[in-house]
């Protein structure tokens, strides 16, 4: 009865695959199930990217780690899937999704189960493969993936957009294992893996980050970088604000305050850009969920007084260049 079932169901998924992609074959194969995989995953190699886009989306909804390997292989299957698609039609997009799109989704669909083959991944020789895998595992946002992406950042082999989504990615996860070495990161020399590391320590909210913010309210950097979206064509990032928003996310608003008046008193910022900062702090405390205060007398003057003198310390704390800066894909980072 049983191997009767498995011929009716192996020759309904042959005449499901046969004909044009839908989202009513799609949810019949969802229906059928883990027995339906060989087959859908034979289908990622097909020539016409529509069909590998419905596979991969109909892998996705099934969420068996049985697909897991090939789902993360259709990571750099950078195809534009132009027909179809009732769940890709995102008004904002420029352009239409990609198969790997696609198989981010699936792959974060599968979740906890799919760990194991995204860790691999992580060293993976393709970029897209690799980036792609720790984006997923920031999304899936367990903590069993911090100490290999720690590692990825360490080593001298990582690009430099490697270590960036290394960054966001253990920002989504949120752990204060990773506190240490994104600090590392605010000292690197590329502005991106600075940007990066100022916004995954406001994301994990961890107290012992806030002495490196207050000293990243002193780097001058501004990067413009161009999104996929009509709404915003541009996103410029400027350090010290950065650094601004995750002391309030931390809890530190005043600190940041308390900071950037003294540092206004002390000459050691002008004035201008002192209010500027100031103001927009006390905005984004405004629209930011009520974070419990830090009351660790974190101010410049503490500072000052760790670094000896006031001069010592703004001259650990020059700026460290501005201007339009974009992630260098293929650099090496070493670890300064």
């Amino acid at each position: 009865m049983f191997e009767l079932e498995e011929k009716q169901n192996l020759a309904e998924i042959e005449e499901l695959l046969s004909k044009a992609p839908s989202v009513e074959a799609r949810e019949e194969l969802v229906q059928i199930g883990e027995q339906a995989i060989p087959a859908l995953v034979a289908i990622l190699k097909h020539d016409d990217p529509n069909m590998r886009g419905f596979a991969t989306e109909t892998l996705g909804k099934i969420r068996s780690n049985k697909a897991a390997e090939a789902l993360i292989e259709r990571f750099d299957d950078t195809i534009q899937i132009f027909d179809y698609y009732d769940s890709l039609a995102a008004e904002d997009l420029v352009a239409p999704p990609t198969v790997s799109s696609l198989a981010y989704e699936a792959i974060v669909g599968i979740g906890i189960p799919a760990i194991p083959s995204l860790l691999r991944s992580l060293d993976s020789k393709k970029a897209r493969v690799a980036k792609y895998s720790a984006i997923a595992l920031g999304k899936i946002g367990d903590d069993a993936a911090v100490p290999a992406i720690l590692k990825k950042i360490k080593s001298s082999e990582t690009t430099i957009e490697m270590v960036c989504f290394s960054a966001k990615a253990l920002a989504d996860i949120g752990s204060p294992k990773a506190v240490a070495e994104l600090v590392h990161l605010l000292h690197h020399k590329e502005p991106m893996v600075r940007i990066n590391g100022v916004m995954a320590l406001g994301e994990i909210a961890d107290e012992s980050a806030i002495l490196a913010l207050l000293g990243k309210l002193n780097d001058e950097t501004s990067v413009t970088i161009s999104t996929p979206l009509r709404s915003t064509p541009e996103i410029t990032y400027n350090i010290p604000q950065l650094a601004c928003e995750s002391l309030v996310r931390i809890g530190a608003g005043e600190v940041a305050l308390t900071t950037l008046r003294e540092m206004m008193l002390a000459g050691a910022k002008s004035a201008s850009e002192c209010e500027r900062l100031i103001d927009h702090t006390l905005e984004f405390m405004a629209v930011m969920p009520k974070a419990k205060p830090k009351k660790l007398g974190n101010s410049f003057r503490d500072i000052r007084d760790r670094s000896q003198t006031a001069e010592k310390f703004m001259s650990k704390q020059k700026p460290e260049g501005k201007g339009d800066v974009s992630g260098k894909d293929g650099k090496s980072l070493k670890r300064e």
